[in-house]
């Protein structure tokens, strides 16, 4: 039986890191960089978006790898993700949703419409009194759209979006690093930046970054050894104070340091000064000498094995329900207050006749009104006004419908030069031409009636002209259509000459003001790869 092969992508600060896997086993590596190094942007690439350049960069990099797969799993860096854990009283599975977003909250500092959210709960027990950990993780909602909308453009659909910790723990558990029956502390040891994690029964407690370089300094240049292990040393005796203080039943036992260099002369001083078990771990040892020694491949390989890896924590952002991946155990209820029950009792009844004689009051109140109004309308009552009110609202939209009748149009010379516009391997699939013209209602003074009945300030007709004021017609024109040339990247070239040639026809100019192009997507038409593009002239 053919093993399914699993694409696990990672959005790093300066690339996408890319591991296709089979099984358990990494297949390829490859990354593809956000912006070139040291290459100056083509004069034919001015127009064109930095999204549209990285989409056009991930399916060059899909094409020359030879990845068929475009079902895809992401890996969100930890620095875009809110991590939260705090305990709730034990109760039933279906009571902890209300209580967990009420919670969260307190703890957050944006509203939870503005997140996408998911959360694991864990059952334990303080003292004998069973309650409950939350687990909560979140992410921007626009932040997560604007990574599901690059890969989408790219013809990649997202299956699953998680933390990269989780990721990188699905990783390790392949080769049986992270225990199942001790709290670690889970080290990651960059060159600029690091990371702890706190694990306990695999799932993540606690994640904080923290800088060893300043953001500005060249990883290039000399850096004395001995002042870069103190801050990592204080950074990590830092960390491990805080989550202490948060949370005191849980007690770390061992740290587990990644890197991606040899990590034992590292990890012996740091066994020293903290006086803890430490174990290296280097990048190598997991991918057994295939890739480069870059601990970003881990978090992509990681969500690559989510179908194949089991994890003790299931939390998925880009569902919009979060789940609970552990049954809880039913609450016990409690004694019946009889004496406090028929407190109750009487209260309520005592409110139930005093509304039922108010109530009766209210209707002979109402009763009597209605008899007067229905005496002073006379043989008026029976009169309906649904009829005449449906006659005036069709004559209205009639008149209406006449007034917005277009008498002129120059839509006939834009016809003709729009084609001239194009350049040779361009064509247009669709044109939608539409009118944005409105009409604005001022008020006329309304009619009098003297006593006599008499009518009082009639309305002249020129006043009755001046009920609808027309705006200045706006025009949008739609043009939707395809580019082809056999290199697919200078499909982009032929669109943005495309786009200049409208911004630059005087004609054109003079009748809108705003050219933009608002989408592009690869696609295959007829066994040919092509460039839709869709374009827009207000």
């Amino acid at each position: 039986m053919v093993e399914r092969k699993n694409i696990g992508i990672y959005w790093g600060d300066d690339a996408f890191y890319v591991v296709e896997s089979t099984g358990t086993v990494p297949t390829k590596f490859f990354k593809v960089l956000h912006k070139d190094e040291n290459v100056e942007a083509k004069p034919e690439e001015a127009f064109v978006p930095e999204g549209l350049k990285l989409i056009s960069k991930l399916q060059d990099a899909f094409h020359h790898q030879d990845v068929a797969i475009t079902n895809v799993k992401l890996s969100v860096p930890a620095k875009e993700i809110i991590f939260r854990s705090f305990i709730i009283p034990w109760m039933q599975s279906s009571e902890i949703k209300g209580v967990v977003e009420f919670e969260a909250s307190k703890y957050i500092p944006f509203s939870l419409d503005e997140l996408s959210f998911a959360y694991h709960p864990m059952t334990i027990k303080a003292n004998g009194v069973r309650q409950i950990r939350i687990i909560f993780t979140a992410i921007k909602k626009d932040i997560m759209e604007n990574y599901a909308h690059i890969l989408e453009q790219a013809s990649l659909q997202i299956s699953r979006i998680e933390p990269s910790p989780l990721s990188l723990i699905r990783s390790l558990n392949v080769k049986e690093y992270i225990p199942e029956d001790k709290a670690i502390a889970l080290i990651e040891k960059g060159e600029v930046s690091g990371k702890i994690i706190i694990i306990d029964k695999g799932i993540p407690q606690f994640v904080r970054e923290f800088q060893l370089r300043l953001p500005t300094a060249s990883t290039t240049q000399p850096t004395d050894p001995n002042a870069l292990m103190t801050r990592l040393i204080n950074e990590i005796r830092v960390s491990l104070d805080y989550f202490n203080r948060q949370d005191s039943q849980i007690e770390i036992e061992e740290i587990l340091l990644l890197t991606s260099e040899n990590g034992t002369e590292l990890s012996q001083r740091l066994s020293e000064d903290l006086k803890m078990k430490i174990m290296p771990i280097e990048t190598q040892q997991i991918f057994q000498n295939i890739t480069p020694q870059v601990p970003e491949y881990l978090y992509a390989f990681g969500i690559g094995l989510v179908d194949t890896v089991a994890s003790a924590a299931n939390i998925d952002l880009s569902e919009k329900k979060s789940k609970l991946t552990q049954p809880i155990s039913p609450k016990l209820g409690n004694k019946i207050n009889y004496k406090a029950l028929v407190i109750s009792g009487i209260v309520t009844l005592s409110i139930l006749i005093t509304t039922f004689i108010f109530s009766n009051q209210k209707v002979a109140k109402l009763k009597k009104q209605l008899k007067s109004i229905n005496a002073e309308l006379g043989s008026f009552k029976d009169a309906s006004t649904k009829k005449l009110q449906n006659e005036n609202n069709t004559l209205a939209a009639k008149l209406n419908t006449f007034k917005s009748i277009r008498t002129e149009s120059k839509v006939a010379n834009l016809l003709a030069i729009i084609p001239k516009q194009l350049p040779d391997g361009i064509w247009i699939d669709s044109l939608e031409i539409s009118y944005l013209d409105q009409t604005i209602k001022t008020n006329v003074p309304k009619t009098k009636k003297t006593r006599k009945g008499k009518k009082k300030g009639k309305t002249s007709k020129t006043e009755a002209k001046k009920k609808f004021k027309p705006v200045k017609v706006k025009m949008l024109i739609t043009l939707t259509g395809y580019a082809y040339l056999e290199n697919i990247r200078e499909q982009f070239g032929l669109i943005n000459q495309l786009l200049r040639n409208f911004k630059t026809n005087e004609t054109i100019k003079e009748q809108f003001t705003d050219i933009n192009l608002e989408t592009t997507k690869a696609q295959k038409l007829n066994n040919f790869n092509v460039t839709y593009f869709k374009i827009s002239l207000k």
